[in-house]
């Protein structure tokens, strides 16, 4: 479905949507109000607003929707496959078996360039773009670490997202710690940490009120902003737990 739609910010703030994106926005508020009904709450809204102004004090409050700009080091070309590379990587990892059967198992044939790890009968696959390049490297390190932690707690989705997060930065250090990037990659880690604190903030104004506090044109650049209500909350709670690790 959501091949269909069209990433472009004047069309949004011009209310110039498909009949796809439309539908998908209708189906939000139907869920919305239904949920609203049966009295659900944003998952650990209340732990959020205890926990989050610890965040602001630490980053700065963003007064406008944080740009989140890929690292310029991301296009840089990898001598080997992202699966031999990664396993290569973190071949002193102590889960170094679970690890190689998950990446076996990897699926990297999308032309688009999203990652995302769906479950099996027995275990998790990732799906991705298996162009080797470090962006595309340490996307497939956040999916390997969902699926690791996924294996031994099904179903913790905040505990999965922290996963991906350590698995990732551990993978980027080990990455670049012969490279002068380390700068760029604790900026990014930090504008990632402001937007996972931004949209968690208008999600629960939202959720309340039905009024959107995202602009419009940001809505499909991240899935779960339109298709899984609390998410924004779980991102928020991840980047909290890694500023205090």
């Amino acid at each position: 479905m959501y091949q269909k739609t069209d990433y472009a910010p004047k069309r949004w703030l011009q209310n110039n949507l498909n009949k796809i994106e439309k539908d998908i926005l209708f189906y939000r508020e139907q869920i919305r109000i239904s949920l609203i009904q049966s009295e659900w709450k944003m998952p650990m809204q209340a732990e959020l607003e205890v926990l989050l102004p610890q965040f602001i004090s630490a980053n700065r409050k963003p007064s406008s929707v944080p740009t989140l700009k890929p690292p310029t080091f991301f296009k840089r070309k990898l001598e080997n496959s992202l699966k031999v590379y990664l396993n290569e990587i973190l071949k002193n990892h102590s889960r170094k078996h679970d690890m190689a059967i998950i990446l076996e198992r990897a699926c990297l044939d999308l032309q688009t360039p999203e990652f995302y790890t769906l479950p099996l009968t027995t275990g998790y696959i990732i799906y991705g773009n298996g162009e080797p390049t470090f962006g595309n490297l340490l996307c497939l390190a956040h999916e390997l670490g969902h699926a690791l932690y996924e294996l031994d707690f099904p179903g913790d989705e905040l505990g999965s997202e922290v996963s991906a997060f350590q698995v990732e930065d551990h993978v980027a250090q080990l990455l670049l710690k012969d490279l002068n990037d380390n700068a760029e990659w604790a900026q990014y880690k930090f504008e990632q940490d402001q937007l996972n604190y931004f949209l968690c903030l208008n999600e629960c104004k939202e959720f309340e009120t039905g009024i959107s506090k995202t602009l419009q044109h940001h809505l499909f650049f991240r899935e779960s902003l339109v298709t899984c209500w609390g998410y924004q909350c779980i991102n928020a709670w991840a980047s909290v737990k890694r500023l205090n690790t």
